[in-house]
């Protein structure tokens, strides 16, 4: 019988000693003996180095590379460079995967020629909510290919990648803190000839809202997001899809969303207030804006809302908004 080919899983580690056994765990349960789990400690100052190297001494599938703190793409990017197998699969360190991923994901790689897998997974809510994301079963040739990537999810975990397709075209994460898998994931497409979305949920991922908002973000947030909106909105002119309606209406959700994001965490964030007021006028003075109200619409009532009184230039307005919304959100737990 024919052994499937190698898998290195790369799992970026940063403050995780709450969840990385649990993932780590997860993960081992899924290899095989061909198979590398890649643990990339970005600069934990809590208790997860320790317990990465535990499970790397009980375990000669485990390594541990460590680097100075430079956010979860420069730990992917070590990753990839230091990975052997064939494939590459990225889980996050407070995220978990079901027994079968590796084998599910490498077989429709296998058997239907195809440069990158997509598994359908749950979305686990701080509440205890859970929410089903499952992709209807497709096979995708080169053209719809480019439009799946629109309509799934950006991020990198629950994806297999070819190794060899990143090395040969240098595709790694943009050195940048925030979307940076949006465009690591349109780059990697550009080069994809057939791709599988599955319907087998595959993959646990931990939501965490936007905890996010007690801690610092980098100042230029919504330029990372913006560079992002960029980034798509060229790949829709390269694959020709650009006018297509549903393609410029996921665009212009993605860059609604962004921007709600961003407001929240200037708005309710650790900031002083002068931090915040110029974190606050950068985004609703913000070059693309202007422009992009104008080429994208959404049907969403509050980003309708929010595009209102940002023409208006009502910030007093938009902080009283965006509070009441996030104050709803956390009374009714989604």
């Amino acid at each position: 019988m024919q052994t499937r080919k190698s898998v290195s899983v790369i799992v970026p580690v940063y403050q995780a000693e709450d969840t990385v056994t649990r993932c780590v765990d997860s993960i081992l349960a899924a290899m095989g003996p061909e198979d590398e789990l890649i643990l990339v400690d970005d600069g934990s100052k809590d208790g997860s180095v320790a317990l990465c190297q535990e499970a790397a001494e009980r375990d000669s599938r485990i390594r541990l590379i460590r680097q100075k703190n430079s956010g979860s793409g420069a730990a992917r990017n070590n990753g990839i460079d230091h990975a052997g197998g064939y494939y590459v699969l990225f889980v996050d360190a407070d995220d978990w995967v079901e027994p079968d991923i590796i084998s599910t994901l490498t077989e429709a790689a296998e058997q239907r020629d195809c440069d990158i897998v997509i598994c359908s997974h749950n979305i686990h809510f701080t509440d205890g909510t859970v929410r089903q994301l499952t992709y209807a079963y497709q096979e995708c040739g080169m053209e719809e290919s480019h439009r799946a990537i629109f309509r799934i999810s950006k991020a990198p975990w629950g994806k297999l990648y070819k190794k060899e397709l990143l090395d040969r075209y240098g595709i790694r994460f943009p050195e940048q803190r925030r979307a940076q898998d949006v465009m690591f994931n349109f780059e990697y497409f550009d080069h994809v000839r057939k791709c599988a979305l599955l319907d087998s949920v595959c993959y646990h991922y931990q939501h965490n809202n936007l905890v996010s908002f007690k801690k610092k973000f980098p100042d230029n947030i919504f330029e990372m997001y913006v560079n992002a909106v960029d980034f798509m909105y060229q790949c829709a002119q390269k694959w020709n899809l650009v006018g297509d309606v549903e393609i410029e209406e996921i665009i212009g959700n993605f860059l609604m969303n962004a921007l709600d994001k961003c407001l929240a965490v200037s708005i309710l964030g650790e900031y002083s207030p002068e931090q915040r007021r110029n974190i606050l006028n950068g985004i609703i003075h913000h070059r693309i804006l202007g422009e992009a109200f104008g080429r994208f619409h959404s049907g969403s009532a509050y980003h309708r809302l929010l595009k209102a009184l940002i023409r208006l230039g009502n910030p007093a307005a938009i902080v009283a908004v965006v509070k009441l919304k996030y104050r709803i959100r956390n009374q009714t737990s989604y």
